[in-house]
C-alpha cells in the first residue's frame, strides 16, 4: 500500500511540474533505470527571416534541424516560431513539396536545469516489477529491417538522440541506441521499442501531437516478417501483405512468374509519370532457392525490387557476377527469300539463290523452257526449290519427277509461317509453344520460386542442339541466364 501511495504521489508531482511549465521545454533521457526531465528556455534571434522551398520527404522538425542547426531541445520552440511566421499554414504536419515556408535565421538555446527521478515501479500481486521488460535481441532483426527500409528509400537510426517536441509539455528525447528510429520517405517516423521502455501515456502524448509518429513494440516471440509488417503498416503510404498469387512481369517476348512470401507496396498519386513502388520479400532456408542477380536486375528495371532473407539474414549480392550471353543471330529480313536463305544457312545448309532450272528441253520435248528458282538447297538425295510465287501444278509435277520438290512461300505469309513452311520443306521436326524454365528446376514440395516463359519455334539439330526461334527481341540479361543455366540458344527472325 505504501509503495502504491509513493508511486501516485510521484505521478501527481510530475503532472503538476508539466502543467505549470508550459513555456519551457521538458524532455526525458534515460540511462539504465533512471529518467532525466529537463526544462529549457529558448532565446529566438530577432534577425530577418529566410524563405525555404519544401522538398519531397521534408517535415518541419527535420527542416529546422537541417536549415537552422537546431538540435534536440530547441526544436519545439523553433516549431512554434515557424508557425508564427507562417500563419496561413494551418497544419505544419501537412506541408507539400514546392510550398514556401518562412524560417527564422537562427535560434539560440539558453540555460537548462535537470531534475532526476528514480525508476517507477509497478505493483503486480506480491511481486514488484520494473517497467522495463527484458528486450528482444535486436541485432539480427535490425540488419533485416535496415536492409528492407533502405530499399524503401528510408533509413533506420541506431545512434545518437532524437528529440520530439510536445506542445505545452516540452519535448521528449529518445536514445536511438535503445529505441531505434525508422524514417520513411512518406514522412512517417516509427519508434522501435524492443524493450517495452516507452510508457503508454507517453506514446499517446506523442501520437496526439505528431500524427506521423508511430510506436511499434516488439516481443521476444516476434518473427522478422510480422515485425516488419507492424513497422511498415503503421506508415502513411506503405503496406506489407502476404502474397498468395505469383507476381507476373511481362516483357516484350517474355513472361516471368515470381513467388514471394510478402509484398510491400506504396500508395502513390495517379498521374503522368507516377510509378508504383513494389518490393517482393522472400524468407528462405536454402541457398539453392536464391535468385540469380541478372534476374533481380531485370526485375528492378521493370519496377520490382526483390529482397531475399536467408536464415534470418539479408542477402546482399556483391559478387557482381552476371551471365554473359552470346550474340543473338538475327535472320529477319524484309523479303521472305532472304529470311529463308538466312535460316537455312544458320541450320548448316548451303542454299543457292536465283538458279536457272530447266523444265523442258529440245532433245526430249522439242523445245526449251527454263525458269529462275528463288532458292535451291540440297537435303540428302533431294533437291528443294523454294519460290515466292506459286508455280503451275504441271511444272511442279515435272520437277518432282526429276527429283526436285517445289515449295511456295508467298509474300502474304507471316514470318512465322515462312519459317514453319521452310522447316516442313526440309523435313525438320519443330514445335511452337510457350517454353518454361524454373528455379528451382524440381520443386518437390512447393511451386518454383520463378518461372520464365517465352513463345518460340523449337527445333533440334545434331550439331547445335536445341534452337529457339523468336520473332521479337530477348532481354540480354535474361538470355544470358537462359543460355548459361539451361543451354538455351536463341535465333531471332
Amino acid at each position: 500500500m505504501i509503495n502504491r501511495q509513493i508511486a501516485v504521489c510521484r505521478l501527481v508531482i510530475l503532472c503538476l511540474v508539466m502543467f505549470f511549465a508550459p513555456s519551457q521545454l521538458l524532455f526525458a533521457k534515460g540511462d539504465g533505470d533512471t529518467a532525466l526531465l529537463t526544462f529549457q528556455k529558448i532565446a529566438v534571434s530577432k534577425r530577418k527571416t529566410q524563405d525555404y522551398v519544401v522538398k519531397k520527404g521534408d517535415w518541419v522538425a527535420n527542416i529546422i534541424r537541417r536549415q537552422l542547426g537546431v538540435k534536440g531541445r530547441g526544436v519545439f520552440e523553433a516549431v512554434k516560431l515557424v508557425k508564427q511566421l507562417n500563419p496561413h499554414t494551418r497544419n505544419l504536419n501537412r506541408i507539400r513539396p514546392g510550398q514556401v515556408l518562412k524560417l527564422p535565421v537562427s535560434v539560440t538555446p539558453a540555460t537548462s536545469q535537470e531534475v532526476e527521478f528514480s525508476e517507477v515501479k509497478i505493483s503486480a500481486g506480491k511481486e514488484t516489477q520494473t517497467r522495463e521488460q527484458p528486450a528482444v535481441s535486436p541485432e539480427n532483426h535490425l540488419a533485416v529491417i535496415r536492409h528492407v527500409i533502405n530499399r524503401m528509400n528510408g533509413s533506420i537510426i541506431t545512434t545518437g538522440n532524437h528529440c520530439i517536441p510536445l506542445p505545452q509539455r516540452g519535448q521528449t528525447t529518445i536514445a536511438c541506441s535503445k529505441i531505434p528510429l525508422v524514417e520513411l520517405d512518406d514522412g512517417s517516423v516509427i519508434l522501435l521499442d524492443f524493450g517495452n521502455r516507452i510508457p503508454e501515456d507517453l506514446s499517446k502524448m506523442i501520437r496526439a501531437n505528431w500524427k506521423n509518429y508511430h510506436l511499434v513494440k516488439a516481443t521476444s516471440g516476434d518473427d522478422i516478417a510480422p515485425l516488419l509488417r507492424k513497422i511498415i503498416n503503421t506508415s502513411r503510404l506503405y503496406t506489407m501483405n502476404k502474397r498468395l498469387q505469383p507476381f507476373i512481369i511481362m516483357g516484350e517476348n517474355l513472361r516471368i512468374h515470381l513467388l514471394f512470401d510478402w509484398m510491400i507496396t506504396k500508395s502513390t498519386p495517379q498521374g503522368e509519370g507516377a510509378k508504383p513502388y513494389l518490393q517482393g520479400l522472400s524468407l528462405l532456408t536454402e541457398n539453392s532457392l536464391l535468385l540469380p542477380e541478372s534476374l533481380m536486375t531485370y526485375a528492378q528495371r521493370k519496377g520490382l525490387i526483390i529482397t531475399e532473407i536467408l536464415d534470418g539474414n539479408p542477402v546482399i549480392n556483391t559478387s557482381g557476377v552476371m551471365y554473359t550471353p552470346p550474340e543473338i543471330p538475327i535472320i529477319s529480313k524484309t523479303a521472305h527469300p532472304d529470311l529463308v536463305c538466312n535460316l537455312l544457312t544458320t541450320l548448316g545448309y548451303l542454299p543457292v539463290r536465283d538458279v536457272d532450272v530447266k523444265i523442258f528441253d529440245m532433245v526430249n520435248d522439242g523445245f526449251d523452257l527454263s525458269l529462275k528458282a528463288d532458292l535451291i538447297v540440297k537435303n540428302g538425295d533431294k533437291q528443294i526449290m523454294i519460290q515466292a510465287k506459286r508455280l503451275p501444278q504441271q511444272f511442279i509435277n515435272i520437277l518432282k519427277s526429276k527429283g526436285t520438290e517445289v515449295h511456295s512461300i508467298e509474300e502474304g505469309d507471316s514470318k512465322r509461317s515462312a519459317v514453319e513452311k521452310t522447316l516442313h520443306a526440309m523435313n525438320i521436326p519443330f514445335s511452337y509453344q510457350g517454353f518454361s524454365f524454373s528455379i528451382p528446376e524440381k520443386a518437390l514440395h512447393s511451386k518454383p520460386r520463378v518461372t520464365i516463359t517465352f513463345p518460340a519455334i523449337k527445333i533440334t539439330t545434331e550439331d547445335k542442339g536445341d534452337l529457339y526461334l523468336l520473332d521479337l527481341d530477348m532481354d540480354r540479361e535474361i538470355y544470358g541466364l537462359l543460355h548459361d543455366k539451361w543451354g538455351v540458344n536463341i535465333v531471332r527472325y
